[in-house]
């Protein structure tokens, strides 16, 4: 299987992954791709679309959680968070109130407690944590991101990749469940803002529009707080508080600051200032951001997103953690899209066939369209760790620099 861009489709390509909108199946993985699909999937705004066809059936795509788990775990947050907002809208509709104070409605309490779909979610991450405890796996992920799933697909993402670097930092079990159920519950608060506001590219919103739109962790604390098996995890309902805050003060809602140490079993430090779990839940919070697309910009490159959290945002980041992060994380994941930058090849754009583990930026590579993005009569394969004349680069530090970046 591969990843290659939206624009390149082609009638008679096999689907590799399924594509669903509204939480209902629109393609499955092995449908056969015909002109409608392809234009209806160019609407929808995506980018890249996983294909499973001959010249990449060597390819065994590589991601932190299998696409099954993924989708599973999409659906069942979606349905939490669309259960929750109906019940909100509800109540504000019988009581003509304003939104916040729905929260504090005996009805909105007693669905938060009793919801199956809450306890689903609960159910689901347990079922997450125990795989990738037992995976040996670094930071990889391959899914593709669709619109109207895309604030779903992103909780899935984030709470993997916590859970994997709080594998790799050696966390106990229980900091790893409450991890688990504070980041795929960290945007809950969302719900409460208008979707105009959550549509709009940052840059765009008023002073007040982003002062509204960061109150979604604690009105995400303030939900979970009604939850009886969630709110006896402080360090959950914690994580889904702070997951704003930056290790240098910067951050919301209350501007605290990270521990200059790591966490320890012994450690005493971290009573006031911002969790472990949650400057953990920060950095992978802000990569999955990066590497997404959104209204502004495309998705960045895994290697594009380190430069800029290393260099621009470093501040922002616990080192210790961060380090952590950029060492289990695979710059170059089988499957993965490219393009090469400078050289014999300069524009040409192609797949990762494997990775090196000996040295992470030079991985085997199968070039699939010249610099025009036409496709290639034969596809060119290529080891880069015995090809000197090609390196799979950032993009320049002037460009990295001067980029337009918009995070809360």
């Amino acid at each position: 299987m591969r990843i290659i861009p939206a624009d390149k489709l082609e009638v008679g390509m096999v689907m590799g992954e399924q594509i669903e909108v509204a939480g209902q199946i629109m393609l499955a993985r092995g449908a056969v791709l015909t002109q409608p699909y392809i234009d209806k999937l160019r609407h929808m705004g995506l980018s890249n679309v996983t294909i499973d066809d001959s010249l990449s059936q060597d390819i065994e795509m590589e991601s932190t959680i299998d696409q099954e788990t993924h989708r599973k775990g999409t659906k069942v947050v979606r349905q939490a968070f669309q259960d929750t907002q109906e019940v909100l809208e509800s109540i504000r509709e019988e009581v003509q109130g304003e939104a916040e104070a729905a929260l504090d409605n005996s009805k909105f309490t007693s669905f938060i407690k009793n919801s199956p779909a809450f306890n689903a979610v609960i159910d689901y991450t347990r079922e997450l944590l125990e795989k990738i405890i037992n995976s040996s796996g670094g930071i990889a992920l391959n899914s593709i991101k669709q619109h109207d799933a895309q604030t779903f697909q992103h909780s899935i993402d984030v709470t993997a990749m916590a859970l994997t670097l709080g594998r790799e930092l050696k966390l106990p079990d229980r900091h790893l469940e409450d991890l688990a159920f504070g980041t795929i519950l960290h945007d809950i608060g969302k719900i409460m803002i208008p979707r105009k506001i959550l549509d709009s590219p940052l840059s765009s919103l008023s002073r007040q529009e982003i002062a509204l739109l960061k109150t979604h962790s604690l009105l995400g604390r303030r939900m979970l707080l009604n939850n009886s098996r969630i709110s006896q995890r402080i360090r959950s309902v914690t994580v889904v508080t702070q997951h704003h805050e930056y290790h240098d003060g910067s951050g919301f809602p209350y501007g605290l600051k990270g521990s200059q140490e790591p966490w320890s079993v012994n450690d005493t430090k971290h009573l006031s200032g911002i969790s472990h779990l949650a400057e953990i839940t920060n950095i992978v919070n802000t990569f999955d951001n990066l590497t997404s697309d959104s209204q502004h910009r495309p998705a960045l490159s895994y290697i594009d997103a380190a430069y800029i959290m290393t260099n621009r945002f470093y501040n922002r980041f616990h080192p210790a953690y961060l380090d952590a992060f950029l060492r289990i994380l695979n710059i170059f994941p089988p499957g993965a899209n490219i393009q090469i930058p400078h050289g014999e090849y300069q524009g040409y754009l192609g797949t990762v066939v494997k990775s090196n583990s000996e040295d992470r930026f030079s991985p085997v590579i199968r070039l699939f369209f010249d610099a025009n993005r036409e496709k290639l009569a034969e596809p060119i394969n290529i080891d880069l760790s015995t090809n000197d004349s090609i390196q799979l680069k950032r993009r320049s530090v002037e460009e990295l620099k001067s980029m337009e970046i918009h995070l809360l």
